[in-house]
């Protein structure tokens, strides 16, 4: 079990779940995940142990939440041109939501701005 979180750092911070644990949850994170190029908006745990995050940059990371190693990058496609895909502004890339179906699915839902 793990306490996940992520923000305006760009960073993941990762916690073991010791609330059961006399001192409880410790301040210093034991794990910080660096991957997205803008800040994280969106986090979803898939078990046993897959996390997907979501940020402004329009790129959905999966990673191995044991391992810290991001095992997948998914982006949009790109806009048929490449004056119109500058043109897009950062809200209309970002993912907004995130979420695993059911238990252990390992099928994953984002929403963003741009449908």
């Amino acid at each position: 079990r793990h306490i996940v979180a992520g923000g305006w750092s760009r960073k993941v911070l990762v916690w073991k779940d010791t609330r059961s644990v006399p001192g409880g949850v410790p301040d210093d994170p034991d794990r910080e995940l660096a991957g997205h190029a803008e800040d994280i908006t969106a986090v979803s745990f898939g078990s046993p142990n897959l996390l997907a995050t979501g940020g402004y940059d329009g790129v959905v990371l999966l990673w191995n939440l044991d391992s810290g190693v991001v095992r997948h990058s998914l982006a949009a496609p790109a806009a048929a041109t490449p004056r119109e895909d500058e043109a897009r502004r950062v809200g209309q890339r970002a993912v907004w939501r995130l979420l695993f179906l059911g238990q252990r699915s390992q099928t994953l839902c984002a929403c963003g701005a741009d449908g």
